[in-house]
């Protein structure tokens, strides 16, 4: 069975969480949110494809904070209150991680964005006290489940039998967590996608965009978030 690992952390006077294993952050506090909206959301055409659906899944590599996934959790709230979204409409987030955080580190993290606090405390309320390597099924909310996967991604996506209708790549950067980002895991990423899933991650790194394409996507770049020149998004071609 695959292992996690224990994350070294460290808090910087203004917020900021950092990673002392891959010297990075895990999010800007001054724009945190605005990155993941503009990201991930955006770049898989979300909210907008939340409409009529009567299931969606997401699914993420790196769930650090948690804040991707919150910043979608409000966008899916958001969508059933203007009624968007069929009311009995799920919403799946899958998310896979190898050094998860506390939920007290959790609920610290979200209290940087006042916008997410009380969906940051109600993810710690139900977030395991003791994580272990495994699956853990997290009922965030009526209509909204948190599949949180402990280990390492080469091994537990292996495991996995679902269609992902979006996928966000995150973690930490490829320079800097190369193993994440493997052929391996790329090929699974084109296994697990829906037909007409796509996919957006922050980095424009050519060996990312080129094993995508090798696996389905038909992969572009876009204008990145703020001081960054490029990122990628996808569309899955093959199923």
């Amino acid at each position: 069975m695959s292992k996690i690992g224990k994350p070294r952390l460290s808090w910087g006077n203004d917020g900021t969480l950092r990673s002392e294993q891959f010297d990075d952050v895990y999010y800007s506090v001054e724009g945190g949110v605005k990155e993941t909206t503009y990201v991930f959301l955006t770049g898989n055409d979300l909210p907008q494809r939340f409409e009529g659906c009567e299931e969606f899944t997401i699914a993420e590599t790196g769930f650090g904070t948690g804040l991707n996934f919150l910043v979608t959790w409000r966008a899916w709230l958001e969508a059933k209150k203007q009624k968007a979204v069929n009311q009995n409409a799920v919403l799946k987030f899958i998310s896979f991680e190898m050094y998860p955080l506390s939920a007290t580190e959790i609920m610290r993290a979200a209290e940087m964005f006042g916008e997410l606090r009380t969906l940051g405390e109600q993810l710690a309320k139900n977030y395991p006290n003791d994580l272990e390597a495994g699956k853990h099924l997290i009922q965030a909310d009526s209509d909204i489940q948190l599949l949180l996967i402990c280990g390492d991604i080469n091994e537990t996506i292996d495991d996995m039998n679902f269609k992902a209708d979006a996928w966000y790549l995150d973690g930490f950067s490829p320079s800097k967590n190369e193993g994440m980002w493997s052929e391996h895991v790329f090929e699974k990423i084109g296994q697990l996608t829906a037909k007409g899933g796509t996919i957006a991650t922050f980095t424009a790194a050519g060996f990312v965009r080129r094993g995508l394409m090798n696996h389905g996507y038909t992969m572009s770049k876009v204008k990145g978030f703020g001081r960054k020149r490029e990122m990628l998004i996808g569309a899955y071609e093959t199923a």
